[in-house]
């Protein structure tokens, strides 16, 4: 090869670099630009579910006529609820019954204390706990024992004669109801 056909190819190929450094770096933006539009739709299909906020949902527990008036029943309901993708239904007991003027009223079924189950001593009229013995009244306030507050009072309504009820859960041992 001579030399100035040697200087041709090398001429060639140095002509050819940038071409090849710009097609590069086009198809390096067009794959950065391919996986942002792919990224973005999976990191919120992936974080989505932690962000929503937990739906309460109202539970059916029956007829407000078969509640007895001054006298506790423990009811039981199906709820279900969304953990991320997945769907789960639990049962969720509580304590219902007709106050004299008519109002339902119901408590959760877990113990504010250390989160016993209690029960109602009808011969006794009393809500008793027989972890550390706590004692309610009928309305649900502390009669005796290391209860740090009263019985968690659900919320209630009425709707075409059916007592519905807003089941949920409350943090144990603390002076305040608080929601978890």
């Amino acid at each position: 090869m001579t030399d100035r056909a040697a200087d041709r190819v090398a001429k060639g190929s140095a002509a050819n670099l940038p071409r090849r450094r710009f097609f590069g770096r086009v198809i390096t933006v067009i794959a950065a630009v391919v996986a942002a539009a792919w990224a973005v739709p999976l990191g919120i299909y992936a974080v989505a579910p932690a962000l929503k906020r937990r739906i309460r949902e109202w539970a059916d527990a029956g007829a407000v006529t078969d509640l007895d008036v001054d006298r506790p029943r423990e009811l039981d309901v199906v709820v279900s609820r969304r953990d991320g993708w997945q769907e789960v239904r639990a049962v969720k007991s509580f304590w219902a019954y007709r106050a004299k003027n008519g109002e339902a009223v119901a408590f959760s079924a877990i113990c504010p204390h250390l989160g016993c189950a209690f029960q109602w001593r009808g011969d006794e009229g009393h809500f008793a706990c027989p972890c550390h013995l706590s004692v309610f009244s009928l309305s649900g306030e502390v009669v005796s024992g290391p209860s740090p507050r009263p019985l968690d009072r659900l919320d209630v309504r009425v709707e075409n004669g059916r007592l519905l009820v807003l089941p949920q859960d409350f943090k144990s041992g603390v002076r305040r109801k608080i929601p978890i």
